[in-house]
């Protein structure tokens, strides 16, 4: 006959059995963790090789830093006058040629940046979020470039001349310290390409659910104020010339975007 379990021998089954879970358990934590490290090396891999392009881009672009800037200095050429770059320390000629080769460098591999996101990226998405992922990054670098390039032919060359008057009406000479200059421009220039990208920020949104195209519709006000609001943080001279030109092809694109939402909306129930 048998002998039945003793409490004794049950407490050293269930032991063994809990031991063996655990032992599971503690394996398919490892596993996660190897997945998680391997996920930082790739990172590490990718941001390593980005720094590394970026840095030989910067590189060559020392050797044009006088075309460069000479791009930069032509809407000074319609003042009045002969303006000059000056500068107030030994330093600053050397960090203003410094911040021009790496603005250059960051601009010229923008592509090869934004790739490596996109690969790092892609395989944790699904098919439709990576080509979702594939579109709205080439459409974010076309509507940056746009903005960049539009602010530099029309609005920056506004913004300089009213700037400019200010400074004559108070009969001060207007050359100028050529870090704040390449601040202001850099800075005024990169928020025209922000801004610009008000379309795909406004169907993110409308795509992720976070606002509806009624809600913008109906609240056009707010977006208004919105939009002054991103104006002034954009434009580093806080002119009511330049606020303005960046509000007005924001509010512009706002309404192409809605022009656009709502067509998409109309071809979706057909």
């Amino acid at each position: 006959m048998a002998k039945s379990p003793t409490p004794l021998m049950k407490r050293e089954d269930e032991k063994e059995e809990t031991d063996k879970d655990l032992g599971a358990l503690s394996i398919f934590d490892k596993e996660k963790r190897m997945s998680y490290f391997a996920h930082l090396d790739e990172l590490r891999k990718r941001l390593t090789v980005t720094a590394i392009v970026v840095f030989v881009a910067a590189a060559i672009a020392w050797n044009f830093v006088n075309p460069i800037l000479d791009l930069l200095r032509a809407p000074l050429e319609a003042l009045p006058g002969d303006v000059k770059f000056v500068t107030l320390g030994p330093l600053e000629a050397f960090m203003a040629k410094l911040k021009i080769s790496l603005a250059a460098g960051v601009i010229a591999t923008l592509p090869f940046v934004l790739l490596q996101v996109m690969l790092f990226l892609a395989p944790a998405l699904k098919k439709k979020e990576r080509r979702g992922l594939y579109i709205a990054t080439i459409a974010g670098t076309f509507l940056g470039v746009s903005g960049v390039v539009l602010g530099y032919l029309f609005i920056y060359p506004i913004g300089i001349q009213w700037l400019a008057a200010q400074a004559a009406s108070i009969d001060v000479s207007t050359d100028y310290r050529i870090g704040d200059y390449l601040s202001f421009s850099m800075f005024f220039l990169a928020g025209m390409g922000i801004a610009m990208e008000t379309p795909l920020l406004l169907l993110g949104a409308i795509r992720f659910g976070i606002v509806t195209q009624e809600q913008l519709k109906k609240n056009w006000r707010i977006v208004y104020l919105v939009i002054l609001v991103s104006a002034a943080l954009l434009t580093p001279d806080w002119s009511p010339v330049t606020m303005i030109a960046v509000a007005v092809p924001m509010a512009a694109l706002y309404h192409l975007t809605m022009l656009f939402a709502r067509f998409t909306h109309k071809k979706k129930k057909q």
